[in-house]
């Protein structure tokens, strides 16, 4: 059964409000700012299973990743 893709903003707020991704939160709710956990992929220490997840959930539901491709993460590249 597929899932029907949502636009990104109505995603994103559905991922906050869930508290799946540790860090994603509301900074202000009334003025919809809100944080993102995030490092640099060329950053001492950066793993892709905590700082990039958000942007892999995104990729996953839009169906431009699939778990188990490889991933050049310097070029944004997914195979």
């Amino acid at each position: 059964m597929s899932v029907t893709r949502i636009w990104m903003h109505p995603w994103l707020e559905n991922m906050i409000e869930s508290k799946t991704i540790s860090g994603l939160s509301w900074v202000d709710k009334d003025k919809k700012t809100f944080s993102i956990p995030w490092k640099h992929v060329a950053h001492h220490g950066w793993e892709m299973d905590k700082d990039i997840c958000l942007f892999k959930q995104w990729a996953i539901h839009t169906g431009k990743y699939v778990e188990g491709q490889t991933c050049d993460f310097k070029t944004r590249q997914w195979r």
